[in-house]
């Protein structure tokens, strides 16, 4: 059910926290590639089981499952079921944001504006969707090629085990690459954001 699978509809700083401690996690598992990481994102799960339809969905956890690194195929398929469940939390995150600028410009309207109020929300709505669905389309993209790179770069990187200096060279440009996605990525969010307030001043 949705409102199972979805934190937004709990609107609690409670959630929040637990969608900001998941996203961390996640993000640090995806760079050291260890299991550490994902203990703080089990932890989260048991206390909130919604999360992991948020983090993965369609997907269903089976009692006393852990997401661990050993349970998944193999390393490019962690990588990009990990970044696909990171951008996943940071999206219901951002749907959580935008519902709370929603909200805070309909404070505003009462008694005689109440109809003005729900056509502000309407358009709010739309417009918001309509820009989570664009996101969402360059985040399937770009996670699959980012995950794609990676992969193959890290291959490369292996070959080269052997000398000390130009494996340490190699791994540190693929923690600065995928610094750059996650970078990427949370300042496309930052714009949705912008792009909401601005359509709420236009009102």
């Amino acid at each position: 059910m949705e409102n199972e699978r979805s934190l937004a509809n709990i609107g609690s700083e409670d959630g929040k926290e637990s969608l900001q401690i998941v996203a961390k996690n996640l993000q640090t598992a995806i760079q050291t590639g260890t299991d550490v990481a994902l203990q703080a994102v089990n932890f989260e799960i048991r206390r909130r089981p919604g999360l992991f339809g948020i983090m993965f969905p369609g997907k269903i956890l089976r009692e006393n499952e852990e997401l661990t690194i050993q349970n998944m195929k193999d390393m490019y398929q962690i990588r990009q079921d990990l970044l696909k469940a990171w951008v996943n939390v940071q999206l219901e995150l951002t749907k959580n944001e935008g519902q709370m600028i929603i909200k805070s410009k309909l404070q505003r309207y009462e008694g005689e504006l109440s109809q003005q109020a729900m056509q502000i929300r309407t358009d709010l709505t739309e417009f918001s969707q309509r820009k989570i669905s664009e996101m969402m389309d360059t985040f399937d993209r770009s996670t699959s090629t980012f995950a794609e790179r990676i992969d193959r770069q890290t291959k490369d990187a292996e070959k080269y085990k052997d000398n000390a200096f130009l494996y340490e060279k190699l791994k540190k440009n693929l923690e600065k690459e995928a610094e750059m996605f996650f970078t990427t990525i949370s300042e496309l969010l930052d714009g949705f954001k912008e792009a909401l307030n601005n359509k709420l001043n236009q009102n």
